[in-house]
């Protein structure tokens, strides 16, 4: 969040697409035991530094009772992407405020993966949507960036038929699945 607000009514919000981090980005960041993703956000840093809201898409789990993608990179046929929660440490070293969380690899570790991984990243304090605990959060996320209400949907269509490994009822909870009836119910 930009230190330079100044409650204008005018805001610069950035958004970025995919935050991954798959088998190359984690033995680049590998350091014995550890992991350190910050020096790939290095260049980064300054551009995202001029936003008053800089938001991206967690496509990612983040949980320790998993393998990291680079030691086991696909389940069922289709990709793991489990990645280090040092990952989430550099999202917000970049200035990251939040992450929409609806993809399609929301399910690469199961209903555990998703609880560990929104654990995680409200345990690095980042606002997110997509993914959720209970059927009474909201499912959007409305931010009151420099004086301007703003609101976050965060929808996927396609879970890479990992999500059959779910119940229906769970499904209707924790993930956020498109259709017309529901965005229309959120807006």
């Amino acid at each position: 969040h930009s230190s330079e607000a100044t409650n204008d009514n005018e805001a610069v919000i950035m958004l970025t697409g995919d935050l991954m981090c798959q088998t190359r980005q984690q033995l680049a960041g590998q350091r014995g035991d550890t992991y350190d993703f910050r020096e790939e956000f290095e260049y980064l840093k300054g551009l995202f530094g001029k936003a008053d809201f800089l938001i991206g898409n967690l496509e990612a789990s983040i949980s320790p009772t998993a393998p990291y993608m680079s030691e086991k990179a696909y389940v069922d046929g289709s990709p793991h992407l489990n990645c280090p929660v040092t990952f989430l440490d550099a999202i917000r070293y970049a200035g990251y405020d939040m992450v929409v969380m609806s993809n399609n690899h929301n399910c690469d570790l199961g209903v555990r993966g998703i609880y560990d991984t929104l654990d995680r990243v409200e345990r690095y304090k980042l606002l997110h949507t997509g993914l959720y605990r209970n059927a009474e959060e909201t499912r959007y996320f409305v931010v009151d960036i420099d004086g301007i209400k703003v609101a976050f949907l965060s929808y996927a269509t396609y879970f890479n038929h990992k999500e059959e490994h779910i119940s229906n009822e769970g499904r209707n909870i924790l993930l956020n699945c498109y259709s017309k009836e529901r965005v229309a119910h959120d807006v």
